[in-house]
């Protein structure tokens, strides 16, 4: 089976009988209600009744933009330690990270998530993972968003994945859904000091290296903050087949959690602050602050890999008020400085642990 089969077929599963996949036990335990987005059509959980799912691509904007959604401000290193701290009150083992070059696979180059340290032996039940419930800030590497780099405010070629992972092997017992559901609330209402009312939890289906699940994205003022797979099943040709070894898979972007907390107009002055300086003084560029947030908070709806930044400005001339030349030229320059800050500290991490992306394709 392809990935769109896969897919279809678990997103039909969700939406006949979510109880088959869903820890609605939990969901429902915290107060949370199943709605319908009314823009894309998925299914999704909120504490109050809400008819948009929470993704920027449906609310139009980034809302934390122009009102912050944390109680305090936070660094991404100083996330992490907020998160490893409450998590191994939970039973979790902080493990240190893998490299970024997966020399233990033989179908990637790099890592892309955290779970690919564990695939395909662990997950398969075949070695015993290094920890069971385990936590780790996996830096991971992709390539396929880098023309949004610079321009939708979040993407990176880079990032530390916070990873909460949790394996049921035949030796080896954790815990699965139910469980995950919330300690990952917990962590998001008490952790980072969100408000409920604005975190909303989208269904949707996971797939990667062979294997396949459900998932709940998490969501707040349209950034999706984290994504808890609920790993089940191994892709054969005929169909999906039961894993005999089920893995709670949680990957979330710490630059994002650190971002969601400071408000900033994109998440490279929320993570490079001091090298983002360094660099638009040395070229001699710099904008208001209010200009970019102006910009900023709507151009995560659009997808550049997919559409031309002159086809987003102009839908943009009317929501912002700027003219057409003003916003292209700030965008031209901004997105050429994110990417040399973005693509330095990859080349740094990568090369560091003993690879060179290459120019076609990301190879070594």
């Amino acid at each position: 089976m392809d990935k769109g089969d896969v897919e279809k077929l678990i997103k039909t599963k969700l939406e006949k009988n979510p109880n088959e996949l869903v820890p609605v036990k939990s969901l429902k335990e915290l107060g949370l209600y199943r709605y319908k987005c009314k823009i894309c059509g998925k299914y999704f959980w909120s504490y109050q009744e809400k008819d948009i799912c929470g993704d920027v691509s449906c609310m139009g904007e980034y809302t934390f933009i122009d009102r912050r959604m944390t109680v305090a401000k936070y660094g991404y290193q100083e996330i992490w330690k907020k998160f490893a701290k409450m998590f191994e009150e939970f039973g979790h083992k902080e493990i240190k990270r893998y490299p970024v070059v997966a020399r233990w696979r033989n179908d990637i180059y790099f890592v892309e998530a955290a779970i690919d340290d564990f695939a395909p032996y662990v997950i398969n039940g075949v070695a015993e993972p290094p920890a069971n419930p385990l936590i780790i800030p996996q830096i991971c590497l992709r390539f396929n968003d880098i023309n949004n780099v610079g321009l939708s405010g979040r993407h990176l070629t880079s990032f530390v994945m916070a990873e909460q992972a949790a394996f049921n092997t035949k030796k080896t017992k954790s815990y699965f859904d139910n469980e995950a559901m919330l300690y990952i609330n917990k962590w998001l209402t008490d952790g980072l000091r969100l408000n409920k009312n604005d975190i909303t939890f989208v269904e949707d289906s996971w797939v990667g290296a062979g294997y396949a699940g459900n998932s709940l994205e998490f969501f707040a003022g349209g950034l999706e903050l984290g994504n808890q797979v609920y790993m089940r099943y191994s892709i054969g040709r005929d169909g999906l087949k039961e894993l005999g070894s089920k893995t709670i898979d949680m990957g979330a972007g710490l630059e994002r959690w650190a971002w969601v907390s400071q408000g900033t107009p994109t998440i490279y002055e929320a993570v490079f602050p001091k090298t983002l300086n360094f660099v638009k003084s040395a070229v001699g560029v710099d904008y208001d602050e209010a200009l970019m947030r102006k910009v900023y908070k709507f151009l995560g709806r659009f997808d550049f890999e997919e559409r031309r930044l002159s086809a987003a400005i102009n839908s943009l001339t009317k929501e912002t008020g700027l003219e057409y030349k003003e916003m292209n030229d700030m965008l031209e320059k901004l997105q050429s400085i994110y990417s040399i800050v973005d693509h330095t500290r990859t080349l740094l991490v990568s090369i560091h642990d003993g690879a060179l992306p290459s120019n076609v394709g990301g190879g070594l």
